[in-house]
């Protein structure tokens, strides 16, 4: 996980199992602070990922898959 001000980034092995971790963590965050995770404006992507995997975590997370991950692969 990195996080720089508002924005946190999660790296994981690409598996429904950790979606789902990060989803529930993320829902475990909301109820502890009262503050909402807004999943329309959060992002999915992966290097070497499959799109229909892609597509299957952004249903599960109900968010947008992010198309421009390489661009900030190089630009870190």
């Amino acid at each position: 996980m990195l996080q720089y001000a508002d924005d946190t980034i999660f790296f994981c092995a690409t598996n429904v199992k950790n979606i789902f971790n990060i989803k529930v963590v993320l829902n475990c965050f909301e109820l502890a602070y009262g503050l909402k995770v807004n999943f329309m404006k959060s992002k999915v992507g992966g290097l070497g990922v499959e799109q229909t995997m892609i597509k299957h975590f952004v249903a599960i997370l109900n968010c947008e898959v992010c198309h421009c991950l390489l661009f900030i692969w190089v630009c870190r």
